[in-house]
C-alpha cells in the first residue's frame, strides 16, 4: 500500500507540474508536501471513537486545491480486539483566502479498507470523502489547522475531526 501511495503521489505531482511547463503556462500557486494530521474518528453507525493519523499532499492552482491523502484509524478494545481502517483518497475543491486564514472545501473518491471491532467483517469499498478545513497561515510556508472529514460509503461511513500542521509553499506573498 505504501509503495502504491508513493508512486501515485509522484505521478500526480509530475502530471500537474510538467503539464504546466510543457504548455508554457504559469506554475503552481502553491503546494504542501507535508501535512500530518491527528485526531479522532467515529462511525455514523455508532460505537466508541478511536484515533486517526495520516498525511496529505496538496497542490494549489487558481483557487483550486488537489489533494492526495492517507489515513490510518485504530481503536483497541479491552482485551485484544482491535478495529483498524486505512483510507486512501484523491480530493479536489476550492479554497478561499482571508488573510491569514484559509478555508478549504473538498470532495473526491477514495478507497476504504479495514476490519471491524468484532472481527466479523472485513471491509474493502469505495467511498466519497468530503472535507472542510480551516487553516491559520503562520507564514508563507507553515500553517496550523482544523479539518473535519467524512468518508461516506455503504459499509462503514466515518467522520474524522483532525488537527494539522502544513509545510510547503502555501502562498506567494
Amino acid at each position: 500500500m505504501r509503495k502504491f501511495y508513493s508512486t501515485t503521489m509522484i505521478a500526480v505531482f509530475l502530471l500537474l507540474y510538467t503539464n504546466e511547463l510543457i504548455n508554457g503556462q504559469s506554475k503552481l500557486d502553491g503546494f504542501a508536501l507535508l501535512n500530518p494530521k491527528f485526531g479522532l474518528y467515529g462511525s455514523f453507525k455508532g460505537g466508541l471513537p478511536g484515533y486517526v493519523f495520516g498525511d496529505e499532499i496538496n497542490f494549489l492552482k487558481n483557487k483550486m486545491i488537489f489533494s492526495l491523502d492517507y489515513y490510518h484509524c485504530k481503536f483497541t478494545f479491552i482485551g485484544s480486539k482491535v478495529e483498524k481502517f486505512d483510507q486512501f483518497d484523491f480530493l479536489f475543491g476550492k479554497y478561499l483566502d482571508y488573510n491569514p486564514f484559509r478555508i478549504q472545501f473538498q470532495g473526491g473518491l477514495g478507497i476504504f479498507k479495514g476490519i471491524t471491532y468484532n472481527e466479523s467483517e472485513k471491509i474493502f469499498t469505495l467511498g466519497i470523502p468530503l472535507k472542510i478545513g480551516l487553516k491559520y497561515l503562520i507564514s508563507k510556508s507553515i500553517s496550523l489547522g482544523f479539518d473535519l472529514q467524512a468518508n461516506l460509503n455503504f459499509k462503514y461511513p466515518i467522520y474524522m475531526p483532525m488537527l494539522s500542521i502544513e509545510f510547503g509553499e502555501l502562498k506567494k506573498e
